[in-house]
């Protein structure tokens, strides 16, 4: 088919879609849309023609649809507006590995049906399940993933100022419509602005007509001082950029806001990209185009930008210029532990290696000997394992994911110190360590460290089953027992004991009129007036001529009673103020159980009759006033 036949099938679709389109705004009284302006404008005169016969309209609605806003609007992003930022996209690969990450391990609850077989009736069968399910829990990956590089455009364009503001670069081309900055000095002195006109060629005052179009502005300034310096004798002059032309391009394909856009001369192909609002998610990254007069100019990797900062790829863009963005190309995932986990776009071959190296490496807690890749084949999904070493043979297609795990909170040579030494915690370990190397002296353990009996908890090599070793600290220190100084293995547990472990703590109580009674910790050289400040003191009732020490016999357990004087306790009378020991019990009587208080009664015709205490002086009518007076 010919050129004039496809324009003739184009022009007919668009006279067929203007007539659907040009009812419905008479219909409803609407302003026409930029769109449906830029498709009148595009007919010839007979297409226009042949539209108004099919619809039977005047020939006056051709002429008010393109009288608005005079003409078909166009965008001039020379220096563009703030756009509020948008919600990201999702492709479909980023909801798929999303939904995955969300149901990637079998926890607990995937179990929980397994439990009707346990037997409730055995505990230990019962503990021993929750540690299988807790232990069994799979090795995991966050794949939640993001497309790589599309978070560049997730704003809007505001990086564009003006032309003025911008630097000229020695190899920006000379146009119709730059300004030209021309300053003579010497014998003749001017400033003025020249345009360069549709020709090419600015006005040089007493030059005359100079073409400058198509000129570098490096090579532009070498034309205009040549002339200046032949043909102005005894002037100078200073030459620069003024107001730069603005030019029309077109951004098309899986962008934003594809369409056509008049920007400053000196955009690249970056800022159009911006300008039209970024790349979508089914865009690639790696292919952007740059078109001129139907032929391929230029193809930019936008990762080369990304990734490396490379910019050698960005072309200054030339009137008529189009951006195409194309459809992305095969994409792949990578999750775990590198430093960039993202979905990225495939160029060319890529091997599972490249693609970790493209997501920054490997994190320092990835374990490099197991490398998994998901794969879809025959309708189905599959995995393959391999090392970080073999992952350069493994060549990747569109939809693979490459999961890299971490390694486990195992640790390797080292061994644990606890309980009640100075410094508890890991330590390393090395060949040929044993238990003094740990604690070699008694300023390495805390007080009441008890010696007789220590433990070392260990995994045993063969069946991986926990056994308990024995040893006597107090023999390995101070005896030098070397039989007690017990050799160690790697991740060996050694636990040093209080001696509160073994027995009871030491304890003495105090009961009665005391402000807080109850036992408290016997310390040493301890007293009965410490006892009773430790309770807070005594009470205000508290009956001073005599209290009652209990002491129990350690051996036989016998308790026999020791009478107190409190007032020449609290006086610290050594005699009565006496050390305690071990189960001592100290009894505080009360002034009431020694004396029957005084109280009077009152019956009859009174508003609260009973029994009320009596005091010194206590008269009649005072008893009648406790009462309540007379009903």
């Amino acid at each position: 088919m010919n050129g004039s036949g496809v324009r003739g099938i184009a022009a007919g679709g668009l006279v067929l879609l203007l007539a659907l389109a040009l009812p419905a705004i008479d219909a409803t009284a609407q302003e026409p849309s930029p769109e449906q302006l830029r498709m009148l404008e595009q007919l010839s005169p007979e297409e226009r023609q042949r539209l108004l016969r099919e619809m039977n309209l005047p020939p006056e609605v051709f002429e008010q649809l393109l009288s608005q806003e005079g003409s078909v609007p166009e965008r001039d992003v020379s220096a563009p507006p703030v756009m509020e930022p948008r919600d990201p996209e999702r492709s479909e690969l980023e909801r798929e590995l999303a939904a995955e990450g969300e149901a990637d391990t079998l926890g607990v609850e995937g179990m929980d049906a397994l439990r009707v077989h346990v037997p409730s009736s055995s505990i230990e069968a019962r503990q021993a399940f929750e540690n299988f399910l807790v232990e069994s829990q799979p090795l995991t990956v966050d794949t939640r993933l993001e497309q790589f590089g599309y978070e560049l455009f997730a704003g809007a364009p505001t990086t564009f100022a003006p032309a003025t503001d911008v630097p000229v670069t020695p190899d920006y081309v000379i146009g119709p419509g730059d300004e030209i900055h021309i300053q003579l000095y010497g014998k003749t002195s001017l400033v003025t602005d020249l345009t360069v006109d549709r020709e090419g060629q600015v006005s040089f005052p007493e030059l005359g007509p100079i073409s400058v179009a198509g000129l570098s502005f490096v090579e532009m300034k070498a034309v205009l001082l040549r002339e200046v310096v032949e043909r102005m004798i005894g002037v100078n002059a200073s030459i620069g950029m003024g107001r730069l032309r603005s030019i029309r391009i077109f951004v098309l394909g899986e962008v934003f806001q594809p369409g056509s856009y008049t920007v400053s001369g000196l955009s690249t192909l970056t800022n159009a990209l911006f300008v039209s609002g970024g790349v979508r998610k089914i865009g690639s990254l790696r292919r952007v185009q740059l078109k001129r007069g139907g032929e391929l100019v230029r193809e930019m990797d936008l990762y080369d930008l990304l990734l490396a900062g490379d910019t050698s790829a960005d072309e200054r863009l030339l009137p008529g210029d189009v951006i195409f963005v194309p459809p992305a190309g095969a994409l792949v995932g990578i999750a775990g532990e590198v430093r960039r986990p993202a979905i990225y776009e495939l160029k060319g071959e890529l091997t599972a290696r490249a693609l970790v190296e493209l997501a920054g490496g490997l994190k320092a807690l990835a374990y490099g000997d197991l490398l998994q890749l998901e794969r879809v084949e025959g309708g189905s999904r599959v995995v393959y394992d391999f090392d970080l070493a073999k992952s350069a043979d493994w060549k990747l297609r569109d939809g693979d994911l490459l999961k890299v795990f971490p390694i486990l909170d195992r640790e390797e040579r080292v061994v644990y110190l606890a309980g009640n030494v100075l410094r508890p915690g890991k330590r390393q370990f090395s060949e040929g360590l044993h238990l003094l190397d740990l604690v070699s002296e008694p300023d390495d353990l805390l007080p009441e460290t008890y010696f007789a009996y220590g433990l070392i908890e260990r995994e045993n090599e063969l069946n991986r089953e926990t056994e308990y070793l024995a040893f006597n600290l107090g023999a390995a220190i101070f005896d030098g027992n070397e039989e007690q100084n017990l050799a160690l293995q790697p991740r060996d547990r050694v636990y040093i004991f209080h001696r509160s472990h073994f027995r009871e703590l030491p304890k003495v109580k105090i009961r009665g009129r005391v402000q807080d009674p109850g036992e408290y910790m016997f310390e040493k050289d301890m007293r009965v007036l410490d006892l009773i400040l430790a309770s807070g003191g005594l009470l205000k009732d508290a009956w001073f001529p005599e209290a009652e020490l209990f002491r129990t016999d350690p051996l036989t357990l016998d308790v026999f009673k020791i009478a107190l004087e409190l007032e020449r306790v609290l006086d610290g009378d050594p005699a009565q103020n006496l050390p305690l020991q071990d189960l001592d019990e100290l009894m505080v009587h009360s002034i009431w159980e020694f004396k029957e208080p005084e109280t009077v009664e009152i019956l009859g015709e009174v508003n609260y009759p009973g029994k009320y205490p009596r005091f010194e002086g206590m008269r009649i009518s005072d008893l009648i006033f406790a009462g309540g007076y007379l009903r």
